[in-house]
């Protein structure tokens, strides 16, 4: 390209692999199949591509991102996100935005152009036949009085994270881990200084040894050397917990992780005290 001078194109990750293999001169091997496309020729100065759209397909549920499973296609100034199972009876719902007037897609112009979400989605399910791609299935064991239970909205200060799902009923905190990596954390803790004692009753069903981390005025995100690891009696029966946290500082924030599988976890208190036993915070 010349000094100063600017493409936009718009290419993706699986780009790179061909452009790499153009610029040392290796040609791909026989039957090997790949997604994207050489950008060599933008490099040299082209203005585009040979490219009718562009798509990203990502079928699976984020916790820790809040990400929902969808596939998008780019094509021109529009974009289209098919989202799976979001509408109306967990069917598909829609997002559709104009990128040259609307960059941050903030109008969704979805209901008010159908003719245009029609286009753009049989793009989607074209590209998903010829790569052969996963896609959601039904959960027949879908409750939707459940589904309901669950929230990313903050409770009592608590937050999931990681493989891991909180919700209240019948007055007990329960932590819904669907992996190997649970954990929930509370960041609107003040008023406690200094080594603490965390107590808990709970009763699992699931595996593996707990884990709880800190933060601080001196330590500012969750990290390894700022914990206590204890012991976990998954019996599905209520056990109290007592673990010493040796904080030093001002107790600003703190993550459960209770399992390392997955299972159901209840609560149904959740204390610091002070190493004189005195509560200072209780949910």
């Amino acid at each position: 390209m010349k000094p100063d001078s600017a493409c936009t194109e718009v290419i993706q990750s699986i780009d790179f692999f061909p452009t790499m293999l153009e610029m040392a001169g290796i040609k791909l091997k026989k039957g090997v199949e790949i997604d994207g496309q050489s950008i060599v020729p933008l490099l040299r100065g082209k203005k585009e591509i040979d490219r009718e759209a562009i798509f990203c397909h990502f079928p699976t549920y984020v916790i820790a991102t809040k990400s929902l499973p969808g596939t998008y296609v780019r094509k021109g100034d529009w974009k289209l996100i098919r989202l799976y199972g979001e509408g109306p009876n967990r069917s598909n719902s829609f997002e559709l935005y104009n990128l040259k007037d609307d960059i941050s897609e903030t109008k969704n112009l979805a209901d008010k152009m159908p003719g245009k979400v029609k286009e753009l989605d049989a793009l989607i399910s074209q590209h998903l036949k010829e790569i052969k791609a996963p896609l959601p299935i039904p959960n027949p064991d879908y409750n939707e009085k459940s589904f309901n239970l669950i929230t990313d909205k903050p409770i009592q200060g608590w937050v999931p994270g990681g493989t891991c799902n909180i919700f209240v009923k019948d007055g007990l905190l329960i932590a819904e881990s669907f992996g190997g990596d649970p954990s929930f954390s509370n960041n609107e803790i003040d008023g406690c200084s200094g080594d603490v004692i965390l107590k808990m009753k709970m009763k699992s069903s699931s595996k593996g040894n707990g884990l709880i981390f800190w933060k601080s005025d001196k330590v500012h995100v969750f990290q390894a050397g700022y914990s206590v690891d204890f012991e976990i009696n998954h019996d599905s029966k209520w056990h109290e917990y007592s673990v010493k946290l040796p904080v030093k500082n001002k107790l600003k924030g703190l993550r459960i992780d209770p399992s390392t599988k997955p299972g159901i976890i209840e609560f149904e208190w959740i204390e610091i005290c002070s190493p004189e036993g005195k509560s200072l915070k209780k949910w």
